[in-house]
C-alpha cells in the first residue's frame, strides 16, 4: 500500500512540474502552432502561448479564397481538427497571427494525402 502512495505522490509531482514548465512562459514569448497530420487524414493544429492576445487562425487557397477563419480572443491556446477529405488537391495556407508575429504553414493534399511544410515565421 505504501509502495502505491509514494507511486502515486511522486505521479502527481511529476505532472505538477510538467505543468507548472509549460505555464512558466514570458510575456514576450512568440505564439507557436504546432500542426500535425493525424492517421485518418484530418489535420491537427494547436496555438499556444497566446497569452489572453487576440489571434487568428486562417486557413486559404493559393488564390487567397478563405476556407476557414476563427478569431481566438481571451484565450491561452486553441485547437481545431481540419476533415479535409472533401477539398480538392492543391496547396493551401495555414496562416496564424497574433500582434505583428505571423506563422504560415504549407498544406499540400495530393490524392487524399495531407502533407504539411515546415513553419515559416514572418
Amino acid at each position: 500500500m505504501m509502495k502505491w502512495i509514494k507511486t502515486g505522490a511522486l505521479a502527481s509531482l511529476f505532472a505538477l512540474i510538467t505543468f507548472a514548465a509549460q505555464a512558466n512562459t514570458t510575456d514576450n514569448s512568440p505564439m507557436r502552432l504546432l500542426s500535425k497530420v493525424m492517421p485518418d487524414q484530418t489535420l491537427r493544429i494547436q496555438l499556444v502561448n497566446l497569452q489572453q492576445q487576440a489571434a487568428t487562425v486562417e486557413l486559404t487557397d493559393m488564390n487567397g479564397k478563405t476556407l476557414h477563419r476563427d478569431l481566438i480572443k481571451n484565450h491561452n491556446g486553441y485547437a481545431r481538427i481540419y476533415d479535409l477529405k472533401e477539398v480538392e488537391d492543391g496547396r493551401y495556407l495555414l496562416t496564424a497571427k497574433q500582434g505583428d508575429d505571423e506563422v504560415i504553414v504549407v498544406v499540400r493534399i495530393k490524392d487524399g494525402t495531407i502533407m504539411t511544410s515546415d513553419k515559416t515565421r514572418k
